[in-house]
């Protein structure tokens, strides 16, 4: 499903990638569940690396309003 995005969960993820293990394909999976082959083999990849911890959604570091929040200090003239 070529440009839908959808947000899955940790326990989503887990089921899926226990059913790959067990020997479902993940081409199937990908018909059954809507998500890409490639992002099915990825999960795997990393529960067997990580364990269930590679399955959570993982935050990116740093605010990315951060930036702004010095606006307030500049002067005027800085501002321009």
């Amino acid at each position: 499903m070529a440009g839908k995005y959808t947000m899955r969960s940790k326990e989503e993820k887990l089921a899926i990638v226990k059913r790959n293990l067990a020997g479902e394909t993940s081409r199937s999976l990908e018909r059954e569940t809507g998500c890409s082959h490639r992002l099915i083999q990825e999960w795997t990849r990393k529960y067997l690396a990580e364990g269930e911890a590679g399955l959570e959604v993982k935050k990116k570091p740093g605010n990315p309003l951060s930036r702004y929040e010095r606006r307030n200090e500049l002067t005027y003239e800085e501002q321009l």
